[in-house]
């Protein structure tokens, strides 16, 4: 019986399972990596052989591709007859964002652990094996080990986090996506079974809003080492749209998390929507919107007054540019 016959009918027929010369150790858990991509073909090549890099011995490929004008299997051409991994292949009927392309691969993924690479980012070789060998020595509790992150900007400006945040994390997660990219998340497949997969309501922040579902599940586990190139430089990398933000993601995830929050008590459930306006805030910022910035800062002190942070942020964007960038600049150089 062929195992895809389940798949729905705008996977029937563009779904190709490359059965080539596998790269695999049955005796190691078999790790699913899952490849988002629309309309990058050079940014994707460059992911795959990340993939390919990798030291760990037991992973399959998987490329959805969300209705590229190029289909992702042309793309890859001859990298895929020469790559030692086997490689599924899938394309939508219509572009549906990624992620509905993310739950399109984790739908037909046959790994223990599943790991997600946008196609415009890349892997240090060890990710994924330190990964597997983190969830090998943690406890059953442990359904998610994410690892730093370098972030690469338009002036070769680069910037490291790492976070060192364990254990039950759901708390300081309502408060700050530490995590990042779906680049440095691999999930165990039963935890994503019980969290259910990505949430495609929003139109942002379906990272952030996957990963407070998982916590309610399971434990988190960091490397602190940036094992993922976090891509800022490359066109057609989906931005956030800020009017979409504000509109839509920013009061679908204040009234989805709302009765979370509250579990932690009245007063966190308030601090919380302080750093969640916060947030909007930062993203008004990396625009360059002063005025929106200085709104949501004063949304947020309105909220939650008792944080210094968020009287500190609004009188460095007081002036606009003119206060906030000489702070800018200085902060850097110390």
């Amino acid at each position: 019986m062929d195992p895809h016959n389940g798949l729905p009918k705008f996977l029937l027929g563009v779904f190709r399972t490359a059965s080539l010369i596998v790269k695999t150790n049955p005796s190691l858990p078999l790790v699913s990596v899952i490849i988002p991509t629309y309309n990058r073909p050079d940014r994707l090549l460059a992911a795959i052989r990340s993939v390919e890099s990798q030291t760990y011995d037991n992973i399959e490929l998987i490329i959805v591709d969300d209705r590229s004008p190029t289909p992702a299997e042309e793309t890859i051409g001859e990298e895929q007859s020469k790559s030692d991994l086997p490689i599924k292949i899938l394309r939508h009927d219509e572009n549906r964002g990624a992620s509905a392309a993310r739950n399109t691969g984790i739908d037909v993924a046959d790994g223990d652990y599943l790991a997600f690479l946008d196609d415009d980012d890349s892997w240090k070789p060890e990710k994924i094996e330190r990964q597997v060998t983190e969830f090998i020595d943690s406890s059953t509790d442990v359904g998610v080990v994410y690892t730093g992150i370098e972030h690469v900007f338009d002036d070769d400006r680069t910037e490291t986090a790492v976070s060192s945040k364990q254990g039950h994390v759901t708390k300081p997660l309502l408060c700050s996506n530490f995590v990042g990219s779906f680049s440095a998340v691999m999930v165990e497949r039963g935890v994503i079974e019980r969290a259910g997969s990505l949430d495609v309501r929003f139109p942002s922040w379906q990272d952030w809003e996957w990963y407070l579902r998982l916590s309610t599940y399971c434990q988190f586990r960091p490397v602190e080492r940036p094992l993922v190139r976090h891509n800022h430089t490359s066109t057609g990398r989906i931005t956030e749209d800020f009017e979409t933000l504000t509109s839509t993601t920013y009061p679908l995830f204040v009234e989805k998390f709302s009765p979370l929050a509250k579990q932690f008590g009245k007063r966190f459930a308030r601090k919380w929507r302080g750093y969640v306006a916060f947030t909007v805030a930062m993203y008004a910022l990396n625009r360059g919107d002063y005025a929106r910035t200085r709104q949501y800062l004063r949304r947020a002190i309105r909220l939650y007054p008792l944080l210094p942070t968020f009287y500190i942020h609004l009188l460095a964007v007081s002036g606009g540019e003119f206060t906030y960038e000489p702070l800018r600049k200085l902060r850097r150089v110390l």
